[in-house]
């Protein structure tokens, strides 16, 4: 296991920290609620954040200084959270009134606005290839909208939550995985909109879900770290820390799991043939 505080995350390999990219960013603003989300992009190469005048803009990430800004001016707020989709064409932004607005990240304007009966709509992700885009809000509910024609295809409910602390998609698009602050993880198929299977184990709020190949991994604010087969639902792997834990993701080669919280930026090598009961 390998370990940072917060504050020493520039001594950690750059690789390192784009593997968990918006996730990080999301725990950052999770510890500092008051600050404005801040996204990286898959490439590592683009920061977007919110002004202090409600204006989305682009930093460059190795001087943090603005680039660009999105939109005409007029300023985006109240925006929640924002993510980018994995080719990093598309960012997506959710806002204290329920809309979701998808951006063109090369021309900086909006392509189409989602609407929906999210109450505080937060927590956007999106599937491997774009057409697909989920977000859950202040309630137990996470809907799915198809980007092709803009729908909304399903509503997801996360039965026992009162809110939905993080949503994830499978590479392959076929499972979806809703973190509950019940202490459960579910996994859906996106396509019927149906269950498949809830995930026991987690000993108060689930924080963070992050899907690499044939594995889910779990983090929550009980300081553990759980890896589930997503196939059959079977608990795989436990690691513990001592606080809790705000984000989860894999490096690129799913060799490595990262989980972040205020103790710090812990870094595992993953072992299949570990078991953990």
């Amino acid at each position: 296991m390998r370990t940072a505080p917060w504050r020493d995350l520039d001594r950690i390999a750059r690789p390192a920290v784009r593997a968990l990219a918006g996730d990080l960013a999301r725990a950052a603003h999770l510890l500092s609620p008051t600050e404005p989300p801040v996204v990286l992009d898959p490439d590592g190469t683009l920061l977007v954040t919110v002004g202090e005048d409600g204006q989305l803009w682009v930093l460059g990430p190795e001087t943090g200084m603005p680039v660009r800004a999105f939109g005409d001016g007029g300023g985006v707020r109240g925006v929640r959270a924002a993510v980018f989709s994995a080719d990093g064409g598309v960012l997506a932004t959710a806002d204290g009134e329920g809309l979701l607005h998808l951006w063109d990240v090369a021309d900086g304007r909006v392509e189409r606005t989602l609407t929906g009966t999210l109450r505080g709509v937060r927590l956007p992700a999106f599937d491997a290839d774009r057409s697909v885009l989920a977000a859950a809000g202040d309630q137990e509910t996470v809907h799915l909208w198809n980007l092709d024609t803009g729908i909304a295809m399903h509503a997801l409910r996360h039965d026992g939550a009162q809110t939905v602390r993080a949503v994830a998609f499978s590479a392959d698009g076929s499972l979806v995985a809703t973190a509950g602050d019940d202490g459960t993880v579910r996994q859906w198929n996106p396509a019927s909109g149906t269950a498949r299977h809830t995930l026991t184990g987690h000993e108060g709020p689930v924080s963070a879900v992050a899907f690499s190949g044939p594995r889910l991994a779990s983090c929550g604010e009980d300081g553990k770290i759980r890896v589930w087969d997503p196939v059959s639902g079977a608990a795989v792997t436990l690691m513990r820390t001592d606080s809790p834990l705000r984000c989860c993701g894999w490096s690129p080669d799913g060799r490595t799991l990262f989980a972040g919280g205020r103790g710090g930026l812990f870094g595992y090598d993953f072992h299949p043939g570990l078991t953990s009961r």
